[in-house]
This record gives C-alpha cells, structure tokens and sequence, in this order.
C-alpha cells in the first residue's frame, strides 16, 4: 500500500490522466476507429525528441552552453538568455521541441552554478516562454496547425493576427524575469569558486555528430512536413536500435502515457452526442470563452480538435485556445512536458512548483485575455 501511495505522489499528473480516461471510457464505449484517430504524430514525435535528448545527455552535448555562462555576470543576465531563446525558438522548432531541448539544459546549468534557488521560477518562465513564443507562427504548436490546416487563411494572416499576443508575451516575461530578481539584480553567476564540467569524450565524435543528424532530420519533418512521417520514426528507431539502444531504458514513459491518456479521454468525451449535440447549440458566437473554458479541463490541442467543428468565428477560437495554455497545468500539455522533468529531478517539490506555476499562470492568462478581447472579431 505504501509503495502504491509513493507512485501515485510521484507520478500524479499521470494516475489523474489513468482515471480520467478509464472514467470516459465507462461513459463512452471504447472504437477501433476513435482509437485510430488520435494524434499518434504528437505522440511518436515527442518519444523521437526524448530519446534524442536522452543521447544529448549521455554525450555530454550541453557543454557548449556551460560555456557560454562564462558570457554572463550576473543570473539574471543569464536567466534572460535562456528565457529568450526559448521564447525565439519555440514558433521555429515548437514550444514541445524547444522545453524538451532546453529545461533540462537549464536544470543542468544551474545545478553547475550553484544557484539552484532560481531554477524554479526560472522554468516556469521558460514553459511561458514556449507556450507564448509558440503564438506566432501556424507550426509553432499543435493548435495552431490544427486551426491553419482546417481553415483557408494565409500564413502572413495568421501571423499578423498572432502578433499582439506574441508580443505582449515577450513583454510579460521581461516584466517577470526583473520580478524574479527585484532584490538581487545584480547577484553575480559565480560566488564561490567555478565548478568544471566535464567536457564530451573526444572519442565519441561520430556518435555526437549521429544525434545532431537526427535532431536536424526530427526538426525538418515537424516544420516542413514534407517527408512520411512513418518513415522518419522508422528511421531514428532502427538508427538508435543499431547504434546505441541504452538510451530506450531512460525515457520517460509515464510522460509519454500521460499524453495518451489526455488524447484518449478528450476523444471519448467527444464521442457522446449529448455533448456533441450541446456543443453545437453553445460554441457558436462563443469560441473564445469556449475555448478558454474547456482547453482547462482537457487541454487546448484536444480542445481546438472538439471545437472547430462548431465554429464560426475562428479568431476567436484560436485565441481562446492559445490563451488557454495558462492557467491549469492541463490547459497546455507542453505544461505536463514541463513538470515531468522538473519532478523527475526533484520529486519532493510538487508544491512549490504548482504554487510558482499557477501564480505566474495565472497573470499571464489575465494578460492575454485582456489583449484578446478587443481583436476577437478581427476576420481571420
């Protein structure tokens, strides 16, 4: 009993996923072709993304950005740096792609420097970062594509439309970084003597130049799309299976799950056609609250995937579901990503980390509703 109460601590964003799709399957009876229609692409591309960074670690491949912490004189110089990239990074590479690069590097990082006091709120800024950064573009998360794929705008519309949110994001997060480091804005990076990190193996060349191909090869099938998507996963499996099979045994699986469990859920409460039937009748001419509202409860990809069908004002939807991805961890999934490597780091901080989580959350939510509201009819 006691190892059961231990797991479900440690692994509670995932026991909440287990019973909420069990529960929706008692509701809604389980079909091969709901099960078919998940969105395995998400799915098999952030298991792709997690082995390579697996490789990433166990190469040492991070040293370069040790490195540059020699460029910075204070943490909150730094915290800057690693805030922004993430931020400039995320419409190019995906808020997924740019939390699963950059939060460990971050946890790395400070953990070097000996400044892990900052390492919390500073992750929470850089999951904002990514949800926020990711606004601008139609590739920049799977919301976005969901929506652009589905309706007939330009991509120059949709990133016009994407731009105030876009930038009072980047201003959010500049305004939160200062906050973090009221008291101490000048609190050098390096108090004590500099702590040497251990540089990549000169011998192991070749299997670093290996990884970097596959993250390259991930990173042009997710923004240009334009291999089979079948054939790339079969790719870097087979490669790692021959090359160097040790990192399938690091991979977190219970993150991986949660966002099947999340998927299977949002699909099955869809399915009901009393809800179907309710949805049609409501969403329209209230997207936006719409999908503020229920991206919180089953997260904003499943949400934009349920509520497009009966909309009529896309902006306003797409707003809604962007926006979403404050306020509850589950309003973005890239949230879940988040936690899950921050706790499997340190399991003993849940707490803090809901309350620093929610408490930025829950002011960035308030300003991107507030600059939502007077564009929301802006024709998309």
């Amino acid at each position: 009993m006691e190892k059961i109460k231990a797991f479900c601590k440690k692994q509670i964003v995932f026991v909440v996923a287990l019973l909420a799709a069990l529960i929706s399957l008692l509701v809604s009876h389980p079909t091969a072709e709901r099960f078919l229609s998940l969105d395995w692409r998400i799915l098999f591309t952030l298991f792709m993304l997690l082995l390579v960074l697996e490789g990433f670690k166990k190469e040492k491949m991070f040293y370069p950005f040790f490195c540059l912490t020699d460029r910075f004189k204070t943490i909150k110089g730094l915290s800057y740096f690693l805030v922004g990239v993430v931020f400039f990074l995320a419409p190019f590479i995906t808020n997924d792609v740019s939390l699963v690069t950059f939060v460990p590097l971050t946890i790395i990082i400070f953990k070097g420097i000996n400044k892990e006091k900052y390492l919390l709120p500073i992750v929470i800024l850089e999951n904002i970062a990514a949800i926020t950064g990711a606004f601008l573009t139609p590739f920049g998360n799977p919301q976005n594509l969901f929506i652009y794929t589905n309706t007939e705008v330009s991509s120059m519309s949709f990133i016009l439309h994407m731009l105030p949110m876009w930038i009072v994001g980047l201003v959010g997060l500049f305004l939160a970084v200062n906050f973090v480091f009221r008291k101490n804005p000048k609190e050098p990076i390096y108090t004590n003597d500099r702590i040497e990190h251990e540089a990549p193996d000169p011998q192991s060349r070749g299997l670093r130049v290996f990884y970097l191909a596959l993250l390259v090869l991930l990173l042009v099938e997710i923004v240009t799309r334009m291999f089979n998507f079948v054939d790339i996963v079969m790719i870097v499996l087979v490669a790692l299976l021959i090359f160097d099979r040790k990192v399938f045994g690091k991979v977190d699986y219970y993150l991986l799950s949660t966002f099947f469990l999340f998927f299977l859920f949002s699909s099955s409460i869809a399915d009901i056609p009393f809800v179907k039937e309710f949805l049609s009748t409501h969403v329209g001419g209230n997207e936006y609250w719409w999908g503020l509202g229920i991206s919180q409860i089953i997260s904003n990809v499943p949400g934009a995937a349920l509520l497009l069908q009966f909309s009529e004002n896309y902006t306003a939807l797409l707003y809604g579901v962007n926006a979403a991805g404050m306020g509850t961890i589950v309003g973005s999934l890239a949230s879940l990503i988040t936690f899950s490597i921050y706790n499997k780091e340190y399991p003993k901080e849940k707490k803090d980390f809901f309350k620093y989580f929610h408490g930025f959350s829950l002011c960035f939510l308030v300003l991107l509703i507030l600059t939502a509201l007077p564009i929301l009819n802006w024709a998309l």
